[in-house]
């Protein structure tokens, strides 16, 4: 049985829970009387001896007078019957002459599943339906497009100094056949003319090599 007092409405549904284990090692100052005051403004309501203060925190009052802030209450049976018994907000001890007690300290924190969580956990759906992997894929990739969408196309200018630009020579080569056309030199002449510019600047003009200089000769005087 928990005491909740504050309405909390929130959209988290996953609970991370640490357990911190504390140890005490009781010393002389553990058998001092310490006494602890009653907080202020509590008021009491219906079930048992429980007081609740402004802030929300539940107390109980002690046997010796001291004021205890509790969590829940459980019943639970012994020799006088059913009995209350309070879940404390801090660990006690049983303190004793170089007595050491071992606690357990268990903090709850809401957390807010991200989208590996989700994907997560309807891949396991889909595994315990028996579904293949491609099947699977193909579906949640069809969600994926249908509410994420396709990015919109950009149009982008183009450079010009791409491979295949209409009319523009790249390399040395095409320039200077480029520059013979202009100046008028037939076809033919060209294509000498580029075997002698290929034997000046070390290109290779045997075999399959002149017949390609006659092809990107006679390429651009036929454009």
């Amino acid at each position: 049985m928990k005491f909740q007092n504050v309405s909390k409405h929130s959209r988290v549904k996953t609970v991370r829970e640490t357990t911190t284990t504390i140890e005490h090692k009781c010393t002389p100052a553990c058998f001092k009387q310490e006494k602890r005051p009653k907080p202020n403004n509590l008021h009491k309501v219906d079930l048992g001896s429980v007081y609740v203060a402004p802030d929300g925190k539940c107390y109980s009052k002690e046997r010796l007078g001291n004021w205890m802030q509790v969590l829940g209450l459980t019943f639970t049976w012994s020799i006088e019957g059913f009995t209350l018994m309070w879940e404390p907000a801090e660990q006690l001890h049983i303190h004793s002459h170089g007595g050491r007690t071992i606690g357990k300290q268990v903090d709850e924190k809401e957390i807010r599943p991200d989208e590996k969580y989700h994907f997560t956990q309807a891949a396991k759906k889909e595994k315990q339906k028996g579904r293949k992997l491609v099947d699977t894929e193909r579906s949640y990739g069809a969600i994926a497009r249908r509410i994420i969408g396709v990015a919109p196309k950009r149009s982008r200018v183009p450079k010009g100094t791409g491979r295949g630009a209409p009319g523009m020579p790249r390399s040395p080569f095409s320039k200077e056949v480029v520059r013979l056309k202009s100046e008028g030199v037939p076809e033919s002449h060209a294509v000498d003319a580029m075997v002698k510019w290929s034997t000046h600047h070390g290109h290779p003009i045997a075999g399959p090599f002149k017949t390609s200089i006659k092809q990107r000769t006679r390429r651009w005087y036929r454009r």
